[in-house]
């Protein structure tokens, strides 16, 4: 039988299953499980805005032999490079003793849209090894900003024009009026004038319309 030594030595360092088993074999001990606190996170942020807030996740114990572990980050199609994670390799104790992992999300460079990763522990002293822990990033559109000032007062017969039909925005797109810009208006108080913003980059932003 090994000694105790042994034991420890092959749980942290790695071995593999059979020896594992012979490891422990006539000591009553149970090998290392490992357990992930969530099972999943999920991150949402808004295109050309600021990264999500880091969450944490903890890799606990509920074997009987202490073991070590590393992470490792992998993606699904789409961008790479997104999700990081503090502490690449750890130990954790026997009888569910925690280490607790904050994973960090970076959304420069990404357009909006879901994107995919896994974080894997793995371990050569623990029984179930790997687990994964599945990450989601959810990146909205935004919806663009429209500056329009409302036009002063216009003569029955005076056609609309870029006068008062002068709305502006910083991103880029096609404005388009209703009514429409030629068009006499009917006499009246007060008349609804109305523009959609309609993004060229319409993978990141939304359609826009305002009313004045």
């Amino acid at each position: 039988m090994k000694s105790i030594f042994a034991i420890t030595a092959c749980s942290v360092t790695g071995c593999k299953n059979s020896e594992k088993e012979s490891a422990i074999k006539g000591t009553g001990a149970t090998p290392g499980v490992i357990v992930l606190t969530p099972i999943s996170l999920d991150f949402t942020a808004t295109y050309d805005g600021a990264n999500p807030i880091s969450q944490s996740f903890s890799v606990s114990n509920s074997g009987q032999m202490a073991f070590g572990y590393t992470n490792v980050v992998t993606y699904g199609s789409g961008a790479s490079g997104w999700l990081s994670v503090t502490v690449i390799t750890g130990n954790v104790a026997a009888a569910a003793s925690q280490t607790h992992t904050a994973a960090v999300v970076s959304i420069t460079g990404l357009n909006a849209g879901t994107y995919y990763a896994t974080n894997t522990v793995t371990s050569g002293g623990a029984a179930n090894s790997p687990r994964t822990l599945p990450v989601t990033l959810t990146i909205n559109k935004i919806t663009p900003v429209i500056t329009w000032s409302n036009p002063s007062a216009i003569s029955y017969g005076t056609q609309l024009s870029g006068t008062q039909l002068n709305a502006t925005s910083a991103v880029p797109g096609a404005l388009t009026y209703i009514p429409a810009s030629g068009v006499v208006l009917s006499p009246a108080a007060a008349y609804p004038l109305q523009v959609v913003l309609s993004p060229y980059d319409n993978e990141d932003y939304n359609l826009s319309l305002i009313h004045i």
